[in-house]
């Protein structure tokens, strides 16, 4: 009996580009240097330097969708405009989205594929509160805050419907998350950096830790947006085959952490021991994982500045501090605005106007913001907001408990499926439990989380 060989796998398609890199290489170099020579006339040589470059970078962008999501991510994460204010004015990351949106459509009809954006329940629940978003105009307090807050959340998602549509391969996956980890591994060393070079923020007694950029934020919300990619990192190390990722993210995970410590943030420690339980309890091999999580946890204390650990033990104190005090001040704040406006709130991103109006102070001490998840929730959006996002989560966790038993985590095969599933899972619980003290409602990390577990549930096998 004669044996068939078996038929190969066949291999992902190579991304159709809207235009060949070979025929913009010279047209875009004759362009550049004429541009160039006459821009050199009338404006600074670094804003001619950053043209150059972002016409060159267009190029990559229109010619490879897939690399040109990996450099907007990267634009979204560094915020050079930020950085230096002279690039500003050149509105890059807009640029970059409107290409990189181009490019896709045009690979997607190229290879007669439909665009994705409806048809999925975390869709149809991302959806849904857009839509109370925008509801919540007809009762805002601050049309322009609340419309900004709009345009930042459909900006998000757009993120989300160009990752969905660009990766649709497990290896596309795994290659999105590796990039993914870098940036916040990028996040947390530029912290450090700054840090020890005394960019700091003195609040509540204690020196703390910021990010240089939006993206970072202040540092509840750093403490929060690294707390999220913690499990990534540690569920990376596992499933990763090369030990240079595996050393890479095991330093990145550890960065994390510490960065996590000098931001000062009591409800970041406490997601960090969540996230600490939580690993325990998915970990097959669970005593050297609890007795691993005990030692690092020990080591942290121990090397941590006194002011830290007298920050953090204030966590048990019954008598509560000027920064409590606070808190306790701006939910009373958010219940009364509750009471006031229960259907639709005072508007998307509107608690510090509100709470100005109520007290007829508009000099800035009394532009307190929420310091909570839930108090945000009820105050800027409502019972309908509230309702929305509740929805959000529960298919959020319904499909993570989906992924989590469809996609198993195995030593060094390469498969983030089943990473990205437990991952999102843990993000949002430490998400929730950082929200009891901390205003996340609109991070962009919800969101993304959301889109990735979407690329999971669609991804296919090459």
């Amino acid at each position: 009996m004669k044996l068939e060989p078996a038929p190969l796998p066949e291999r992902e398609p190579r991304g159709v580009s809207l235009v060949r890199p070979r025929q913009l290489i010279l047209p875009a170099t004759l362009l550049a240097t004429v541009a160039a020579g006459f821009a050199l006339m009338y404006y600074p040589p670094e804003i001619v330097l950053a043209a150059v470059m972002a016409l060159l970078l267009g190029v990559v962008l229109l010619s490879r969708p897939f690399v040109g999501l990996l450099i907007l991510l990267g634009i979204m994460v560094v915020q050079p405009g930020e950085l230096e204010l002279a690039l500003a004015a050149l509105h890059i990351e807009r640029i970059a989205a409107a290409m990189v949106i181009l490019a896709t459509a045009y690979e997607l009809r190229q290879k007669r594929t439909a665009v994705f954006f409806i048809g999925h329940p975390l869709l149809t629940a991302m959806y849904l509160f857009l839509l109370v978003l925008c509801l919540s105009m007809l009762g805002s307090v601050w049309l322009g805050g609340t419309s900004a807050t709009i345009q930042a959340y459909v900006r998000t998602l757009a993120y989300c419907l160009i990752i969905i549509n660009l990766v649709r391969s497990p290896q596309r996956l795994a290659t999105l998350m590796r990039f993914f980890m870098l940036l916040h591994t990028y996040l947390a060393f530029q912290t450090l950096k700054g840090y020890y070079a005394g960019e700091i923020v003195l609040a509540q007694g204690i020196s703390r830790a910021v990010g240089k950029t939006s993206f970072g934020g202040d540092p509840n919300t750093l403490a929060a947006t690294l707390i999220a990619a913690i499990p990534i990192f540690f569920l990376g190390f596992r499933v990763e085959r090369s030990w240079g990722w595996r050393v890479v993210w095991g330093a990145s995970m550890l960065a994390c952490l510490w960065t996590v410590v000098l931001t000062g943030s009591r409800s970041g420690i406490l997601g960090v021991l969540l996230l600490a339980v939580l690993l325990w309890i998915m970990s097959p091999r669970k005593l050297v994982t609890l007795m691993a999580a005990l030692a690092l946890l020990g080591v942290v204390w121990l090397a941590m500045p006194q002011q830290y650990k007298t920050r953090y033990l204030t966590i048990k104190n019954k008598e509560l501090d000027e920064s409590s005090q606070g808190r306790i001040e701006a939910w009373k704040a958010g219940i009364q605005m509750y009471l006031d406006r229960p259907l639709l709130g005072v508007g998307a991103g509107n608690f510090s106007p509100a709470h100005a109006m109520q007290a007829k102070e508009f000099e800035g001490k009394n532009w307190l913001q929420a310091h909570s998840l839930y108090i945000q929730l009820i105050a800027e959006l409502g019972t309908l907001g509230a309702l929305a996002f509740l929805y959000f989560l529960f298919r959020m966790f319904q499909n993570c408990a989906r992924l989590i038993r469809k996609f198993p985590v195995h030593r060094r095969d390469s498969d983030y499926r089943g990473v990205v599933a437990r991952s999102a899972l843990i993000a949002c619980l430490a998400l929730m439990l950082v929200g009891i003290f901390g205003h996340n409602l609109y991070r962009i990390t919800w969101y993304l989380m959301a889109g990735l577990l979407i690329v999971v549930d669609r991804a296919q096998e090459a």
